[in-house]
């Protein structure tokens, strides 16, 4: 990977307050990063900040919802009017509301859409205007495995998944010679509160039932973020031995739901 130098960038993370996001501020942070920090639970996000400033002592808080367009506006102008600039923006946060499709209600659909694909379009729009003016910025998205293969259980949370990728893909092309740099990080199933929110589930899930591969720890997106940064890579999977999986789905996709399919099937009991 080419050197970056992380210190004194200003870097925006969504979702901060646990999980993958918590990892990614700190890593960052640890970089030299100074960082704005947003999710909507204060007490957890302020246990994240304290960590944070141990490396990182000027980052700042931001309390409240991507799914809000003028929570997104305002975090933006705050950072800007905070550091000067942002240069990088890692869209993390994101629900997941695990049940078969007629244990579903239309709202657990409008709630996935608000967060995991609009909160991502309004903090992108909302970073990119200062962004094209400096030609600089990295913009990554926390996307899923489930951007490439839905699964059970999964089908609105998949659904906002293969959206963000094909709006992250569309905008790059858009945005082409000017600077600013489109990433989407692909995780497989990754230690957080999101994947014990599945396990506890009534209903269980291939990625928690033993079915797939194990859960990795949050660190390894940490990891895939710079490495997207770094090397410019469009879209990278985490851990980096899942781009191969998604790259056979896409090639076959038949004999992935097949093959998921009868899992499914021995799942259920059928």
């Amino acid at each position: 990977m080419s050197e970056f130098d992380y210190s004194g960038r200003v870097a925006i993370v969504t979702g901060a307050s646990s999980g993958i996001g918590r990892a990614i501020a700190l890593d960052l942070a640890r970089r030299g990063a100074r960082l704005c920090l947003l999710a909507r639970r204060d007490a957890r996000l302020r246990a994240v900040l304290a960590e944070v400033r141990r490396s990182s002592p000027d980052s700042m808080p931001w309390i409240g919802s991507v799914a809000d367009r003028s929570t997104c506006d305002a975090l933006v102008r705050a950072a800007l009017e905070n550091f000067g600039r942002v240069d990088i923006l890692v869209n993390n946060a994101g629900i997941n509301r695990h049940a078969d499709i007629d244990s579903l209600a239309a709202d657990d659909a409008v709630a996935m859409v608000e967060t995991n694909l609009l909160g991502c379009i309004y903090t992108t729009l909302a970073v990119l205007p200062s962004m094209r003016e400096r030609r600089e910025g990295w913009i990554v998205q926390i996307g899923s495995g489930n951007a490439h293969m839905a699964l059970p259980g999964q089908a609105f949370y998949s659904a906002t998944k293969h959206g963000l990728r094909g709006f992250t893909e569309g905008i790059a092309y858009d945005l082409q010679g000017s600077g600013v740099r489109m990433h989407l990080v692909n995780p497989g199933p990754i230690d957080t509160e999101m994947l014990a929110q599945l396990a506890e589930s009534r209903e269980p899930s291939l990625l928690t039932s033993g079915t797939l591969v194990g859960s990795h720890p949050p660190s390894v997106v940490a990891d895939a973020v710079r490495r997207a940064i770094e090397t410019g890579r469009h879209e990278v999977a985490a851990p980096r031995r899942y781009a191969a999986l998604f790259r056979l789905h896409d090639m076959a996709p038949g004999l992935f739901r097949r093959a998921i399919s009868l899992a499914n099937r021995k799942r259920r009991g059928a």
